[in-house]
């Protein structure tokens, strides 16, 4: 499976937990350490600084700006509306679910990550 995968949580653990999963896969993988960082990446691509990705796997709870947050924003930017979003997160609530499904995530993944979860969602925004 060939995809470009921006990952973006705090956690340094499931960070390096999720690169190595999918390089081994085959997809290529950069990390952001909190929404912010996340953010200025998508505008990075958006300017031609690098490619926008094809999947973004988003965390909800972190410090500052949040996941939601970012989620809100990549859905109101015109060029990143149909950038798919999986939300993969220790929240496990059907209201949290419900609520990021609603405000345009593609799919939601509850910490501890199912392997075959993962990659069944990472293939199915695979471009190769």
């Amino acid at each position: 499976m060939e995809a470009n995968v921006l990952i973006v949580d705090d956690s340094s653990t499931m960070v390096e937990t999720l690169n190595s999963i999918l390089s081994s896969q085959g997809c290529s993988v950069e990390a952001c350490r909190d929404a912010e960082a996340g953010w200025e990446r998508l505008e990075d691509g958006l300017a031609g600084k690098g490619a926008v990705p094809d999947l973004l796997l988003l965390d909800l709870n972190m410090p500052g700006l949040d996941g939601m947050a970012l989620l809100g924003r990549i859905r109101a930017e015109e060029r990143l509306a149909r950038l798919p979003v999986v939300i993969i997160t220790a929240e496990t609530d059907p209201w949290t679910r419900s609520k990021a499904l609603r405000a345009g995530a593609d799919a939601f993944l509850s910490k501890p990550i199912v392997l075959s979860e993962l990659l069944a969602r990472v293939e199915g925004f695979s471009t190769g």
